[in-house]
């Protein structure tokens, strides 16, 4: 329809000539597209409701390390963080390159699948822990996730759960960049946390 920024036929949104994104007025959902997708609840994020993260605004350029074994799924990951979203984002195998990067860069989120092999996520998340404790560390798991799997990634910031929606690992990964650079700011004697932290 003109002037609504809808496509016909779609049912989804797009953002208007101001930017803006505006429901369909056939079916009143959302597409995900860039820069319209942070409608949708996000996943678990230590915390903090997933519903809170999945809207917040884009906390600008970043650095995010993925550590995924499924070259697909590391490619999805990478595509809409750093394509829909403008994150500089770094995909690897395991958690041995990972271990070298963190020591080697400075990085705004880790995202690391449970499942690497000989429980490389889960020394990964220790070993990140004892070297930079502010680094922001979230897992991917299969679903279900059992409840002891759920008990390995407590101390980990966040987790998303496979199949991965574009909208809950956006959220996922904004929401905690977010809350760590508020929190440093806070902790550095700059303005106090406030908002949906």
């Amino acid at each position: 329809m003109p002037g609504t920024g809808s496509t016909p036929g779609t049912g989804g949104t797009r953002p208007d000539p101001a930017g803006r994104c505006r429901e369909s007025p056939r079916d009143g959902r959302h597409a995900l597209l860039p820069g319209c997708n942070r409608r949708a609840p996000g996943a678990a994020t230590g915390g903090v409701h997933g519903r809170d993260m999945g809207n917040t605004p884009n906390t600008g350029p970043g650095k995010i390390l993925v550590v995924e074994r499924d070259p697909v799924l590391a490619l999805f990951a990478e595509t809409i963080l750093s394509v829909w979203e403008a994150f500089e984002v770094t995909a690897v195998p395991n958690g041995a390159v990972a271990a070298g990067l963190i020591e080697r860069e400075s990085w705004d989120l880790v995202v690391a699948d449970y499942e690497l092999p000989d429980t490389e996520a889960l020394q990964l998340l220790a070993a990140v822990r004892r070297e930079a404790p502010d680094l922001p560390f979230a897992m991917i798991s299969a679903f279900p996730v059992l409840e002891r799997d759920a008990m390995a990634m407590a101390s980990a910031d966040g987790f998303i759960t496979k199949p991965m929606k574009p909208s809950h690992l956006i959220g996922l990964a904004t929401g905690l960049i977010e809350r760590s650079r508020r929190m440093r700011e806070q902790s550095a004697g700059g303005s106090p946390c406030t908002g949906i932290f």
